[in-house]
């Protein structure tokens, strides 16, 4: 009887008609009607100067000398309004991010949106959002993403299962940011409804760009394969290889074989790379014959896998590494040439030939089969002897 008051949070102020941010303060016995024993107990009370009714869940015990009482203030559902605001007032309180209720495909149209989403789109208040929008979340995609978006939305009791996409969204200013957006599909009231959390990316985004870009000056591809679902998703893709290999495949590594990606004289090594890196070799390394699509021919890609483990040390998940190097294969493969025809033309002659360094010993770089055999020796046991 001596606790006259009862703090709450902004939320349970509110819906007391008190002022936005100030402490509740008002007397138990103003609003419960019921003595207050010392054990747990549940009534219902009129709330002060409220426009709805409350549940009100008392609960009692003993610090020290005192006795304090827990209140947990719930509307009750007949007043429809008053759940809504608040359900309005939490989700302005204790949601970090953009947060927004609308309704599915293809109208969403909103029914709620909180002040995090209606700052990230740089307006002032709900009604500016709406006027501005006409209603409809889709007047904020960036129009260059509205297909995506509409293609990965789920229609009308498709699927309760919840998604990810992340897109661009129009600000007020005509600028636009990288939202990445959760949503999941639910029934209230009757009425289904799209709830979706929204994380602004937009630095993200604009690293992953710079990376990006410094990444493709060096013709790099870079990639990751999911070793239990046999998918991959393509981070970057070098020039080359950009109008041929797609963001995701779900038949990974099997789809490059039956896209004809390598040339023949490469399908066996392929086929290696991949059996090393589901044996769990932490890092692979090899050059392949790939296919152009844009030229019809072939170039070289230096392809590394890198292998990733679970806590047990079983292989789950591999990064792949490729880059395009044509120009030094080829100039490499010319110099075999070049020393093939050398060595052709020097087994032609008659007789034999050695290349030797005179240093303090005479020291064989080269010797024809002719030298072996006027020794006596095979080419080995030659060096071996000189």
């Amino acid at each position: 009887s001596s606790t006259d008051a009862v703090c709450g949070k902004r939320a349970v102020s509110a819906l007391l008609g008190h002022g936005e941010g100030t402490a509740c303060a008002v007397s138990v016995r103003e609003l419960v009607e019921t003595a207050i024993t010392r054990s747990a107990t549940a009534v219902r009370v009129t709330a002060v100067q409220a426009t709805c009714q409350l549940q009100l869940t008392l609960s009692c015990c003993r610090r020290g000398e005192d006795w304090l009482i827990y209140a947990v203030f719930l509307p009750l559902p007949e007043r429809k309004e008053s759940v809504n605001a608040l359900v309005g007032a939490l989700m302005d309180a204790y949601l970090p991010g953009g947060f927004l209720i609308c309704t599915p495909y293809p109208a969403f149209s909103i029914r709620f949106a909180n002040r995090a989403f209606i700052a990230m789109l740089g307006y002032d208040s709900r009604e500016e959002l709406l006027a501005a929008t006409q209603g409809s979340v889709l007047s904020c995609v960036y129009p260059e993403d509205m297909r995506m978006v509409m293609e990965c939305a789920p229609v009308r009791d498709r699927s309760a299962e919840p998604y990810q996409i992340s897109y661009r969204m129009l600000r007020k200013n005509g600028s636009y940011l990288w939202v990445s957006q959760q949503s999941q599909h639910a029934q209230r009231e009757g009425e289904e409804l799209v709830f979706a959390a929204y994380t602004d990316i937009t630095a993200q985004k604009s690293a992953e760009q710079v990376i990006s870009t410094a990444m493709r000056s060096y013709e790099v591809s870079l990639w990751e394969w999911d070793l239990q679902e046999n998918s991959s998703h393509q981070y970057l893709r070098c020039h080359r290889a950009s109008a041929f290999i797609k963001d995701s495949y779900t038949d990974y590594p099997q789809i490059l074989l039956d896209i004809g990606y390598y040339h023949p004289d490469s399908v066996a090594l392929a086929r290696s790379i991949w059996e090393r890196v589901r044996a769990g070799v932490p890092r692979v390394e090899e050059i392949l014959h790939v296919y152009d699509p844009a030229t019809g021919e072939y170039w070289w890609e230096s392809l590394c896998y890198t292998t990733l483990f679970d806590r047990t040390g079983k292989p789950i998940r591999a990064v792949g590494l490729g880059r395009d190097v044509t120009a030094q294969r080829e100039l490499e493969l010319e110099r075999d040439r070049e020393a093939q025809k050398y060595e052709t033309l020097v087994q032609s002659l008659p007789g034999g030939v050695g290349i030797y360094r005179l240093d303090e010993r005479i020291t064989p770089l080269y010797v024809s089969d002719g030298v072996a055999r006027l020794s006596g020796m095979t080419r080995e046991e030659y060096f071996d002897a000189i």
